[in-house]
């Protein structure tokens, strides 16, 4: 197989930018992927693996538009791939029995698939040391075979991020910072009834914190201690993930708490 990429780079005044690229790339089929026979515990399913796939060959075509300057920045991506031979997991009619109990079943297939996108995100600074981020992105997928929407492709989603921190804007290690995002997660409604064992679960929104402060250690100040507390899902919403297999036995965690130090050298 034969990997390869082509682009351009057009800048329109001093804030303004365009690229556009043409890439080709390949990917061979894992061992699991061949060879899978039987549970796999980490996901409490079934898989069957398939030896005769062959390698997947990816053809994107992807133009974005960037603009930059002292306040604000926007980035915007459009993108079109077709994948030749795509992998992926498709599920059986109905659950498998076993001595072990009742599991959901895959089997690995191959298909002409065909993948569009938008991704986008703008950052704002503000006033007092404070910045307004927003980033998204949207995906469609297609079984080009079947005439038919492809499993297990995200939902379209949206990011958004107030921020704090000391010191100079832009600035990549700030004495104190803090941030409160708010992650809002679409259902999936470009799905097929007869490619899984449960509808899409339901959107959710999800608010996190995070909070913390960099501090240099030693004379020579030549170590960096940096102390960062987050929460998630802050309002410890239940709610469960499409990309998730677990989903159709659980919900996703609820609040969490993480205390991270992190000690650099230089």
């Amino acid at each position: 197989n034969v990997s390869a990429t082509l682009g351009g780079y057009w800048a329109w005044g001093q804030h303004t930018a365009v690229r556009s690229q043409l890439s080709s790339a390949w990917r061979p089929p894992t061992p699991n992927e061949l060879f899978s026979q039987g549970l796999h515990h980490g996901v409490a399913a079934l898989e069957f693996g398939n030896p005769n796939l062959r390698s997947e060959q990816a053809l994107k075509w992807t133009n974005s538009l960037e603009i930059n300057t002292k306040t604000w920045e926007v980035e915007l991506t459009a993108y079109y791939q077709h994948i030749a031979h795509y992998i992926f997991l498709t599920p059986r009619d109905s659950l498998l029995l076993t001595i072990r109990g009742a599991f959901p079943a895959y089997d690995y297939q191959q298909t002409q698939a065909r993948f569009a996108g938008l991704d986008g995100q703008a950052k704002v600074q503000l006033p007092a040391g404070l910045s307004l981020q927003t980033k998204g992105s949207l995906v469609w997928a297609r079984d080009l075979r079947a005439g038919a929407f492809l499993p297990w492709i995200p939902p379209g989603r949206v990011e958004n991020r107030l921020a704090w921190q000391t010191g100079p804007p832009g600035s990549p290690t700030p004495k104190w910072y803090a941030s409160l995002v708010a992650l809002t997660v679409a259902r999936q409604y470009r799905w097929e009834a007869n490619r899984d064992f449960a509808p899409p679960p339901g959107g959710y929104t999800l608010f996190s914190l995070e909070a913390g402060g960099r501090w240099a250690l030693g004379k020579a100040q030549c170590q960096t201690l940096a102390v960062q507390l987050e929460v998630r899902n802050l309002g410890n919403l239940a709610y469960r993930d499409y990309l998730n297999r677990f989903r159709f036995f659980a919900d996703e965690m609820g609040r969490n708490f993480l205390l991270s130090l992190h000690l650099e050298f230089d």
